[in-house]
């Protein structure tokens, strides 16, 4: 008897739990990562993988195809980064773009001022940086510098970032217009930044996403880079929409009731 008294009070217990205690779903995010090495691909991937924070991280090609819109919209986020040559920039730069515009959260990151994204992504100002074209900067080593936005939960939790011998940085002319600087590399660079794009937010990271377990000059991976890549995925997710609020909760109260538990 007492079992069953337990369980009757813990369903009681679940079922005044408001709605909003319940935990949104983790999204499905994607990496395309134009390198010449896939085994980097796989590194980001598993560092994204080993936050917890996603349903599912994939890699999609992008070196010897352009994947299609349809394909891109099985993902909540994507992370773009470039080392080797895209399949098709310009096409490339058309699907992104629309993948954006109907909704979809990008994240771009080094060497994407290098291998240059064509297409209306470039057409149409989608870039948070404002990129200096066939441009690559190595800066090493830096760390990180000023946080701008302590608040942001872009930088939620980061605490160190070292971007190793190389520091791979983003070679720029600075921000984009509207682009907001989140955090900087320790000589004044920008190293998080944000802008809104029809309403949609695109993040730049100014550093090449795989550490030094793929290549000895990459970023130490005992810092805070994955950490900082999930915190950008998750905040294009995130950001605000016009989804109208819920109405309030309203509970009624229930009659008095005796609880007694059998010894």
């Amino acid at each position: 008897m007492k079992g069953k008294k337990m369980k009757k009070l813990i369903g009681l217990v679940v079922a005044l739990m408001p709605m909003g205690l319940v935990a949104a779903p983790l999204p499905a995010v994607a990496i395309l990562g134009a390198v010449s090495t896939p085994a980097w691909n796989s590194e980001v991937q598993a560092k994204l993988v080993g936050t917890g924070r996603f349903s599912s991280v994939a890699v999609v090609d992008v070196v010897s195809t352009t994947p299609t819109l349809a394909t891109l919209q099985q993902y909540r986020a994507l992370l773009v980064y470039p080392d080797a040559n895209y399949s098709d920039p310009n096409a490339l730069g058309d699907v992104l773009a629309d993948y954006i515009d109907g909704g979809g959260a990008v994240v771009e990151a080094v060497f994407g001022n290098y291998v240059y994204m064509g297409g209306r992504y470039a057409s149409g100002n989608y870039s948070t940086f404002d990129v200096i074209q066939n441009c690559g900067r190595s800066s090493g080593p830096l760390t990180l510098g000023t946080i701008r936005l302590p608040a942001s939960s872009l930088v939620a939790g980061v605490t160190t970032f070292n971007g190793g011998s190389s520091s791979y940085n983003a070679c720029v002319n600075g921000l984009a217009a509207g682009a907001v600087d989140v955090a900087d590399w320790s000589d004044g660079s920008p190293l998080i930044a944000y802008k809104l794009k029809n309403g949609h937010p695109i993040v730049a990271l100014g550093f090449y996403p795989p550490s030094r377990d793929s290549r000895s000059d990459f970023w130490d991976p005992t810092t805070d880079g994955a950490k900082i890549m999930a915190n950008a995925l998750l905040f294009t997710v995130s950001a605000p929409t016009n989804v109208p609020a819920p109405p309030p909760l309203e509970i009624t109260p229930l009659a008095p009731m005796t609880l007694s538990v059998v010894p």
